[in-house]
Protein backbone atom coordinates (compact mmCIF):
# COMPACT_ATOMS: atom_id res chain seq x y z
CA UNK A 1 0.00 0.00 0.00
CA UNK A 2 1.76 3.62 -1.08
CA UNK A 3 1.60 6.07 1.27
CA UNK A 4 2.19 9.61 1.21
CA UNK A 5 4.60 11.53 3.14
CA UNK A 6 3.30 15.08 5.02
CA UNK A 7 5.66 16.10 7.61
CA UNK A 8 8.51 14.12 8.81
CA UNK A 9 7.27 11.67 10.99
CA UNK A 10 3.61 11.92 9.75
CA UNK A 11 1.99 9.56 6.46
CA UNK A 12 -1.27 9.30 4.78
CA UNK A 13 -2.24 5.75 3.46
CA UNK A 14 -3.36 6.70 -0.01
CA UNK A 15 -6.15 3.69 -0.74
CA UNK A 16 -7.59 3.55 3.06
CA UNK A 17 -6.88 7.35 4.41
CA UNK A 18 -5.32 6.26 7.84
CA UNK A 19 -3.02 8.70 9.71
CA UNK A 20 0.26 6.90 10.64
CA UNK A 21 2.88 8.48 13.03
CA UNK A 22 6.31 7.50 13.93
CA UNK A 23 7.32 8.93 17.61
CA UNK A 24 10.25 7.62 19.46
CA UNK A 25 9.01 7.37 22.87
CA UNK A 26 6.18 5.36 24.62
CA UNK A 27 4.07 8.37 24.40
CA UNK A 28 2.17 7.71 22.01
CA UNK A 29 1.06 4.15 23.35
CA UNK A 30 -2.49 5.17 24.76
CA UNK A 31 -4.72 8.45 25.25
CA UNK A 32 -5.70 8.49 28.29
CA UNK A 33 -8.88 10.27 30.02
CA UNK A 34 -7.92 13.63 31.97
CA UNK A 35 -9.18 15.47 33.93
CA UNK A 36 -8.47 19.22 33.76
CA UNK A 37 -7.64 21.24 36.73
CA UNK A 38 -6.46 24.83 35.78
CA UNK A 39 -3.64 23.84 33.71
CA UNK A 40 -3.25 21.10 34.93
CA UNK A 41 -4.02 17.61 32.68
CA UNK A 42 -4.53 14.77 35.44
CA UNK A 43 -5.02 11.32 34.05
CA UNK A 44 -8.28 9.32 35.16
CA UNK A 45 -7.96 6.31 37.90
CA UNK A 46 -10.73 4.35 36.29
CA UNK A 47 -14.14 5.50 35.07
CA UNK A 48 -15.09 9.15 36.77
CA UNK A 49 -11.31 8.93 38.56
CA UNK A 50 -12.90 6.89 41.67
CA UNK A 51 -11.03 3.78 40.56
CA UNK A 52 -8.97 3.17 43.68
CA UNK A 53 -12.51 3.81 46.57
CA UNK A 54 -14.23 1.11 43.99
CA UNK A 55 -12.05 -1.57 44.51
CA UNK A 56 -11.74 -0.75 48.07
CA UNK A 57 -15.93 -0.61 48.65
CA UNK A 58 -15.18 -4.47 46.92
CA UNK A 59 -12.67 -5.59 49.45
CA UNK A 60 -14.10 -4.38 52.43
CA UNK A 61 -17.61 -5.32 51.44
CA UNK A 62 -16.62 -9.00 51.23
CA UNK A 63 -15.86 -11.41 54.01
CA UNK A 64 -13.12 -13.32 52.37
CA UNK A 65 -10.70 -10.54 50.32
CA UNK A 66 -10.16 -8.85 53.54
CA UNK A 67 -8.45 -11.78 55.29
CA UNK A 68 -6.68 -12.75 51.98
CA UNK A 69 -4.80 -9.17 51.54
CA UNK A 70 -4.22 -9.39 55.31
CA UNK A 71 -2.26 -12.64 55.13
CA UNK A 72 -0.69 -12.23 52.12
CA UNK A 73 1.00 -9.07 53.61
CA UNK A 74 1.37 -10.52 56.69
CA UNK A 75 3.41 -12.91 54.79
CA UNK A 76 5.20 -10.64 52.47
CA UNK A 77 6.63 -8.94 55.15
CA UNK A 78 8.13 -11.25 57.19
CA UNK A 79 9.39 -10.79 60.88
CA UNK A 80 11.27 -7.49 60.76
CA UNK A 81 13.60 -6.08 58.49
CA UNK A 82 17.58 -6.89 58.88
CA UNK A 83 20.27 -6.21 57.43
CA UNK A 84 23.16 -8.39 56.04
CA UNK A 85 26.16 -8.31 53.71
CA UNK A 86 26.76 -11.17 51.07
CA UNK A 87 29.77 -12.67 50.29
CA UNK A 88 30.19 -14.08 46.86
CA UNK A 89 32.68 -17.27 47.03
CA UNK A 90 33.36 -20.43 44.53
CA UNK A 91 29.88 -19.33 42.82
CA UNK A 92 27.51 -19.01 46.10
CA UNK A 93 26.72 -15.89 47.84
CA UNK A 94 27.46 -16.29 51.41
CA UNK A 95 24.44 -14.12 53.43
CA UNK A 96 25.44 -12.96 57.14
CA UNK A 97 23.40 -10.99 59.08
CA UNK A 98 24.90 -8.26 60.37
CA UNK A 99 24.80 -5.24 63.20
CA UNK A 100 25.11 -1.45 62.29
CA UNK A 101 23.96 0.69 65.24
CA UNK A 102 23.21 3.73 62.68
CA UNK A 103 21.18 1.82 60.06
CA UNK A 104 19.51 0.20 62.91
CA UNK A 105 18.67 3.46 64.96
CA UNK A 106 17.18 5.13 61.11
CA UNK A 107 15.43 1.72 60.34
CA UNK A 108 13.45 1.58 63.92
CA UNK A 109 13.15 6.00 64.36
CA UNK A 110 11.29 6.31 60.69
CA UNK A 111 9.32 2.72 62.07
CA UNK A 112 10.51 1.59 58.54
CA UNK A 113 8.60 -2.25 58.62
CA UNK A 114 5.46 0.23 59.20
CA UNK A 115 6.27 1.72 55.98
CA UNK A 116 6.84 -1.51 54.14
CA UNK A 117 4.00 -3.04 55.13
CA UNK A 118 2.04 0.24 54.19
CA UNK A 119 3.49 -0.70 50.40
CA UNK A 120 2.67 -3.69 50.58
CA UNK A 121 -1.10 -3.06 51.16
CA UNK A 122 -0.76 -0.61 48.43
CA UNK A 123 0.73 -3.38 46.06
CA UNK A 124 -2.25 -6.11 47.02
CA UNK A 125 -5.49 -3.39 47.08
CA UNK A 126 -4.19 -1.08 44.12
CA UNK A 127 -1.16 -2.28 42.39
CA UNK A 128 0.23 1.03 42.78
CA UNK A 129 2.00 2.71 45.83
CA UNK A 130 3.58 6.51 46.19
CA UNK A 131 6.40 7.29 48.62
CA UNK A 132 7.42 10.83 49.55
CA UNK A 133 10.66 12.42 50.40
CA UNK A 134 11.63 15.57 51.59
CA UNK A 135 14.72 16.54 51.76
CA UNK A 136 17.07 18.18 54.45
CA UNK A 137 18.19 22.13 53.61
CA UNK A 138 21.58 21.95 52.22
CA UNK A 139 20.12 18.52 50.27
CA UNK A 140 22.72 15.89 51.18
CA UNK A 141 20.36 13.69 53.43
CA UNK A 142 16.69 12.38 53.18
CA UNK A 143 15.32 14.05 56.50
CA UNK A 144 11.87 11.84 56.36
CA UNK A 145 10.00 9.41 54.14
CA UNK A 146 6.03 9.01 54.40
CA UNK A 147 3.86 6.64 52.20
CA UNK A 148 0.65 8.17 50.81
CA UNK A 149 -2.43 7.60 50.58
CA UNK A 150 -3.27 5.28 47.15
CA UNK A 151 -6.65 6.83 46.85
CA UNK A 152 -5.15 10.54 46.60
CA UNK A 153 -2.68 9.70 44.12
CA UNK A 154 -2.79 10.49 40.30
CA UNK A 155 -0.58 11.02 37.91
CA UNK A 156 0.58 13.52 34.73
CA UNK A 157 0.14 12.82 31.38
CA UNK A 158 3.36 10.82 30.08
CA UNK A 159 5.47 13.57 27.64
CA UNK A 160 7.84 13.05 25.07
CA UNK A 161 10.63 13.58 26.96
CA UNK A 162 10.67 10.23 29.19
CA UNK A 163 8.34 6.86 29.27
CA UNK A 164 6.25 7.59 32.36
CA UNK A 165 4.70 10.59 34.28
CA UNK A 166 6.70 13.06 35.69
CA UNK A 167 4.29 14.97 38.37
CA UNK A 168 2.49 13.03 40.79
CA UNK A 169 -1.19 15.05 42.32
CA UNK A 170 -2.45 14.56 45.73
CA UNK A 171 -5.95 15.31 46.31
CA UNK A 172 -8.63 13.73 47.80
CA UNK A 173 -10.73 12.98 44.91
CA UNK A 174 -13.90 11.95 46.27
CA UNK A 175 -14.23 15.71 47.08
CA UNK A 176 -17.04 16.85 45.06
CA UNK A 177 -16.20 20.61 45.09
CA UNK A 178 -12.45 19.89 44.47
CA UNK A 179 -10.34 22.80 42.90
CA UNK A 180 -6.60 23.60 42.46
CA UNK A 181 -6.33 24.85 45.51
CA UNK A 182 -6.57 21.83 47.23
CA UNK A 183 -4.38 19.68 45.04
CA UNK A 184 -0.79 18.96 46.06
CA UNK A 185 2.10 18.74 42.66
CA UNK A 186 5.03 16.37 43.36
CA UNK A 187 7.77 15.96 40.92
CA UNK A 188 7.78 12.21 40.12
CA UNK A 189 11.04 10.00 40.18
CA UNK A 190 11.68 8.65 36.95
CA UNK A 191 10.56 5.37 37.63
CA UNK A 192 12.81 3.39 35.72
CA UNK A 193 15.62 4.85 36.85
CA UNK A 194 15.10 6.56 40.13
CA UNK A 195 17.80 9.47 41.42
CA UNK A 196 17.26 11.59 44.74
CA UNK A 197 18.83 15.05 44.72
CA UNK A 198 17.51 17.24 42.20
CA UNK A 199 13.92 18.25 44.02
CA UNK A 200 13.59 19.17 47.77
CA UNK A 201 10.17 17.32 47.70
CA UNK A 202 9.55 14.39 45.46
CA UNK A 203 7.29 10.56 44.88
CA UNK A 204 8.36 7.57 43.65
CA UNK A 205 6.02 5.46 41.80
CA UNK A 206 5.83 1.74 42.89
CA UNK A 207 4.15 -0.70 40.56
CA UNK A 208 4.57 -3.72 38.85
CA UNK A 209 5.41 -3.02 35.25
CA UNK A 210 2.49 -4.60 32.73
CA UNK A 211 2.68 -4.22 29.27
CA UNK A 212 -0.36 -1.42 27.89
CA UNK A 213 -0.39 0.30 31.45
CA UNK A 214 1.78 2.98 31.48
CA UNK A 215 -0.04 5.34 33.74
CA UNK A 216 -1.71 2.42 36.48
CA UNK A 217 -1.27 -1.05 37.21
CA UNK A 218 -4.54 -3.27 38.01
CA UNK A 219 -4.33 -5.25 40.85
CA UNK A 220 -3.49 -8.93 40.62
CA UNK A 221 -7.37 -9.77 41.72
CA UNK A 222 -8.81 -7.57 39.16
CA UNK A 223 -10.58 -10.87 37.64
CA UNK A 224 -12.28 -11.29 40.38
CA UNK A 225 -14.00 -8.40 40.79
CA UNK A 226 -17.35 -9.91 39.40
CA UNK A 227 -16.86 -12.64 41.75
CA UNK A 228 -16.82 -10.37 44.62
CA UNK A 229 -19.69 -8.05 43.89
CA UNK A 230 -21.94 -11.45 43.54
CA UNK A 231 -20.78 -13.34 46.86
CA UNK A 232 -21.66 -9.35 48.54
CA UNK A 233 -24.65 -9.23 47.44
CA UNK A 234 -25.77 -12.45 48.77
CA UNK A 235 -25.54 -11.53 52.49
CA UNK A 236 -27.53 -8.83 51.79
CA UNK A 237 -30.16 -11.07 50.12
CA UNK A 238 -30.30 -13.39 53.18
CA UNK A 239 -30.58 -10.73 55.41
CA UNK A 240 -33.76 -8.71 53.72
CA UNK A 241 -34.80 -12.89 53.17
CA UNK A 242 -35.20 -13.10 56.53
CA UNK A 243 -36.48 -10.21 57.66
CA UNK A 244 -39.25 -9.81 54.77
CA UNK A 245 -39.37 -13.25 53.49
CA UNK A 246 -37.76 -15.02 50.19
CA UNK A 247 -40.68 -14.59 48.38
CA UNK A 248 -44.63 -14.33 48.19
CA UNK A 249 -45.61 -16.69 50.94
CA UNK A 250 -49.30 -16.37 51.80
CA UNK A 251 -52.31 -15.04 49.80
CA UNK A 252 -54.86 -12.92 51.55
CA UNK A 253 -58.17 -12.55 50.58
CA UNK A 254 -60.53 -10.36 52.08
CA UNK A 255 -64.23 -9.81 51.39
CA UNK A 256 -65.32 -6.71 49.29
CA UNK A 257 -68.14 -6.81 51.32
CA UNK A 258 -66.34 -5.81 54.99
CA UNK A 259 -64.99 -2.74 52.98
CA UNK A 260 -68.45 -1.31 52.55
CA UNK A 261 -68.97 -0.67 56.15
CA UNK A 262 -66.53 2.14 56.03
CA UNK A 263 -68.36 4.51 53.52
CA UNK A 264 -67.21 6.44 50.55
CA UNK A 265 -64.63 4.83 48.56
CA UNK A 266 -61.80 7.25 49.53
CA UNK A 267 -62.21 5.89 53.12
CA UNK A 268 -62.16 2.25 52.06
CA UNK A 269 -59.23 2.84 49.71
CA UNK A 270 -57.49 4.45 53.25
CA UNK A 271 -58.47 1.36 54.88
CA UNK A 272 -57.40 -1.03 52.57
CA UNK A 273 -53.89 0.38 52.82
CA UNK A 274 -54.12 0.01 56.57
CA UNK A 275 -54.35 -3.30 56.77
CA UNK A 276 -52.41 -4.39 54.35
CA UNK A 277 -49.84 -2.77 56.56
CA UNK A 278 -51.30 -4.06 59.65
CA UNK A 279 -50.78 -7.77 58.08
CA UNK A 280 -47.45 -7.15 55.97
CA UNK A 281 -45.83 -6.48 60.00
CA UNK A 282 -47.21 -9.55 61.76
CA UNK A 283 -47.01 -12.35 58.62
CA UNK A 284 -43.31 -11.04 57.77
CA UNK A 285 -39.51 -11.03 59.84
CA UNK A 286 -37.61 -13.59 61.29
CA UNK A 287 -39.65 -12.55 64.86
CA UNK A 288 -43.17 -13.05 63.00
CA UNK A 289 -42.15 -16.82 62.00
CA UNK A 290 -45.37 -19.38 62.76
CA UNK A 291 -47.85 -16.70 64.25
CA UNK A 292 -51.54 -17.22 64.09
CA UNK A 293 -54.01 -14.85 62.37
CA UNK A 294 -57.32 -14.59 63.52
CA UNK A 295 -60.57 -13.35 61.81
CA UNK A 296 -63.69 -12.47 62.35
CA UNK A 297 -67.00 -14.19 60.23
CA UNK A 298 -69.60 -12.21 59.34
CA UNK A 299 -72.87 -12.97 58.00
CA UNK A 300 -73.84 -10.58 54.79
CA UNK A 301 -76.73 -11.39 52.46
CA UNK A 302 -77.11 -15.42 53.61
CA UNK A 303 -73.88 -15.85 52.60
CA UNK A 304 -70.89 -16.42 54.75
CA UNK A 305 -67.97 -13.69 54.38
CA UNK A 306 -64.63 -14.29 55.57
CA UNK A 307 -61.52 -13.75 55.18
CA UNK A 308 -58.40 -16.58 53.70
CA UNK A 309 -54.95 -16.60 54.12
CA UNK A 310 -53.72 -19.33 51.80
CA UNK A 311 -50.21 -20.12 51.99
CA UNK A 312 -48.00 -20.12 48.23
CA UNK A 313 -46.22 -22.84 48.27
CA UNK A 314 -42.48 -22.42 47.11
CA UNK A 315 -39.54 -24.39 45.65
CA UNK A 316 -36.53 -21.91 46.12
CA UNK A 317 -33.52 -23.85 46.99
CA UNK A 318 -31.81 -20.89 49.24
CA UNK A 319 -28.93 -22.98 50.09
CA UNK A 320 -28.10 -23.26 46.57
CA UNK A 321 -26.74 -19.62 47.36
CA UNK A 322 -24.48 -20.26 50.42
CA UNK A 323 -22.76 -23.04 48.25
CA UNK A 324 -22.10 -20.39 45.33
CA UNK A 325 -20.45 -18.09 48.32
CA UNK A 326 -18.44 -20.58 49.92
CA UNK A 327 -17.41 -21.75 45.78
CA UNK A 328 -16.10 -17.76 45.48
CA UNK A 329 -13.52 -18.43 47.96
CA UNK A 330 -11.40 -20.80 45.99
CA UNK A 331 -11.91 -18.24 43.29
CA UNK A 332 -10.41 -15.39 45.31
CA UNK A 333 -7.47 -17.38 46.85
CA UNK A 334 -6.60 -17.95 42.89
CA UNK A 335 -7.22 -14.55 42.32
CA UNK A 336 -4.41 -13.20 44.76
CA UNK A 337 -1.97 -15.94 44.42
CA UNK A 338 -2.23 -17.03 47.95
CA UNK A 339 -3.67 -20.75 48.66
CA UNK A 340 -6.69 -20.88 51.28
CA UNK A 341 -5.16 -22.87 53.69
CA UNK A 342 -2.40 -19.79 53.81
CA UNK A 343 -5.22 -17.47 53.89
CA UNK A 344 -7.47 -19.36 56.46
CA UNK A 345 -9.94 -20.08 54.47
CA UNK A 346 -10.64 -23.71 55.46
CA UNK A 347 -13.32 -25.71 53.87
CA UNK A 348 -15.64 -28.16 56.02
CA UNK A 349 -14.48 -31.47 55.74
CA UNK A 350 -11.27 -30.94 53.79
CA UNK A 351 -9.33 -29.28 56.98
CA UNK A 352 -5.02 -29.35 56.07
CA UNK A 353 -2.77 -30.91 57.88
CA UNK A 354 0.40 -29.41 60.18
CA UNK A 355 2.98 -30.90 57.50
CA UNK A 356 1.05 -29.13 54.46
CA UNK A 357 0.89 -26.14 56.18
CA UNK A 358 4.67 -26.05 56.74
CA UNK A 359 5.15 -26.76 52.86
CA UNK A 360 2.43 -24.35 51.99
CA UNK A 361 4.44 -21.76 53.48
CA UNK A 362 7.59 -22.28 53.07
CA UNK A 363 7.13 -22.96 49.61
CA UNK A 364 5.02 -19.56 49.34
CA UNK A 365 7.97 -17.57 51.17
CA UNK A 366 10.63 -19.24 48.61
CA UNK A 367 8.57 -18.63 45.81
CA UNK A 368 6.44 -16.05 45.95
CA UNK A 369 8.01 -13.21 47.85
CA UNK A 370 10.72 -12.27 46.95
CA UNK A 371 9.43 -9.67 43.74
CA UNK A 372 6.74 -7.85 46.30
CA UNK A 373 9.47 -7.99 48.76
CA UNK A 374 11.97 -5.88 45.95
CA UNK A 375 8.60 -3.78 44.94
CA UNK A 376 7.92 -2.92 48.38
CA UNK A 377 12.25 -2.24 49.38
CA UNK A 378 12.96 -0.03 46.73
CA UNK A 379 12.36 3.38 48.17
CA UNK A 380 13.59 1.96 51.34
CA UNK A 381 16.67 1.23 49.44
CA UNK A 382 16.98 4.88 47.60
CA UNK A 383 17.02 6.69 51.07
CA UNK A 384 19.65 4.25 52.32
CA UNK A 385 21.84 4.59 49.41
CA UNK A 386 21.52 8.42 49.67
CA UNK A 387 22.14 9.07 53.04
CA UNK A 388 24.82 6.46 53.63
CA UNK A 389 26.77 5.93 50.36
CA UNK A 390 29.58 4.56 51.90
CA UNK A 391 27.27 1.65 53.17
CA UNK A 392 26.11 0.34 49.92
CA UNK A 393 27.55 -3.04 50.72
CA UNK A 394 25.04 -3.77 53.61
CA UNK A 395 21.31 -4.63 52.47
CA UNK A 396 17.81 -4.67 54.10
CA UNK A 397 16.25 -8.05 53.67
CA UNK A 398 13.83 -9.64 55.50
CA UNK A 399 13.45 -12.02 58.42
CA UNK A 400 10.87 -15.20 58.03
CA UNK A 401 9.45 -17.44 61.16
CA UNK A 402 9.54 -20.59 58.63
CA UNK A 403 7.53 -23.50 59.89
CA UNK A 404 9.74 -27.11 60.87
CA UNK A 405 9.27 -29.80 62.72
CA UNK A 406 9.90 -30.62 66.13
CA UNK A 407 12.45 -33.01 65.51
CA UNK A 408 14.52 -30.23 63.91
CA UNK A 409 13.47 -27.63 66.26
CA UNK A 410 11.57 -28.22 69.95
CA UNK A 411 9.27 -25.06 69.43
CA UNK A 412 8.04 -26.18 65.91
CA UNK A 413 9.46 -23.06 64.25
CA UNK A 414 12.64 -21.61 62.64
CA UNK A 415 14.27 -18.02 61.43
CA UNK A 416 15.58 -17.51 58.01
CA UNK A 417 16.61 -14.62 56.09
CA UNK A 418 16.04 -13.24 52.55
Amino acid sequence: MAATQVSTDVFVGESSGALFEFTKTAYSRTAPKVVLKGNRRIVEWGRNNLQPYLDLEIIYGNDIKPTLIENKVNITVGKRLILYTEDPKEGKRTREIVADPELDEWMEQWNLFEKFAEIQFDLEEHANSWVEFILTRDASKVASMKVYDACDCRLSEIKPERPDADTLFVADWKYRFLNETNIDEVPLLDIYNPTLGEYYKSALHIKDQHSGMPYYSLPIWHGTKEWAKTANIIPEFHHQGLRNGYMLRYHIKIPMQWLAKFGSEAQQQAKKAEVATQLDSILSGAKNAHKTFYSWIEQIGGTTSEWKIEKIETDLKDDSYLKLHDHSSAVHSRGHNIHPTLAGLESPGNLSSGSEILNLLNYHVAYKTARPRALGLKAINLVKNYNWPNKRNIKIGVEDTVLTTLDKNPTGQQNAMQ
